[in-house]
């Protein structure tokens, strides 16, 4: 059941559910991984007959310090390859928008961006006139709405 929705995950026509597949994976990779050291762990313990005392902290370096290695490459790495590898069109595009606008209005002058982020009031160092500046995100009440319309108006 799981390969089936990661098949149909990563084959879906929308960009951003295939994206899902760099979180879903390292868990994946180190749930397999954990499987196969503890298949090797069991056979070894069969055929060693005397065990030696080993430290709760010597056992946890030797065998799970690599996961805290990953996770941290991991994390490095995943706004990188969502900027310049994956989605590097909506980056340029916004970085353009955020230029002309920069160069097009004033420093006084407010903005509103329909956009799932507020980068673009950053990078043209511009305000937004609603307190509410991702309308994707903040617009599920109505009370949320009434507001950014009002604002807007």
């Amino acid at each position: 059941m799981v390969i089936l929705g990661l098949i149909l995950l990563f084959f879906s026509q929308e960009p951003l559910h295939a994206s899902y597949l760099m979180v879903v994976f390292p868990v994946f990779l180190l749930l397999l991984v954990t499987n196969i050291k503890s298949q090797q762990r069991g056979r070894s313990a069969r055929r060693s007959r005397r065990e030696t005392p080993v430290s709760l902290w010597s056992r946890f370096f030797k065998g799970n310090l690599y996961l805290l290695v990953f996770g941290f490459v991991y994390l490095l790495s995943v706004p990188f390859l969502m900027k310049f590898v994956l989605y590097p069109v909506p980056y340029q595009e916004r970085n353009r928008l955020a230029d002309l606008v920069k160069e097009e209005t004033n420093t006084e002058d407010a903005i509103y961006a329909w956009d799932d982020t507020a980068t673009l009031y950053r990078k043209s160092e511009r305000l937004s006139p609603s307190a509410i500046l991702s309308p994707l995100h903040y617009t599920a009440t109505e009370e949320n709405r009434n507001k950014l319309l009002n604002d807007l108006k």
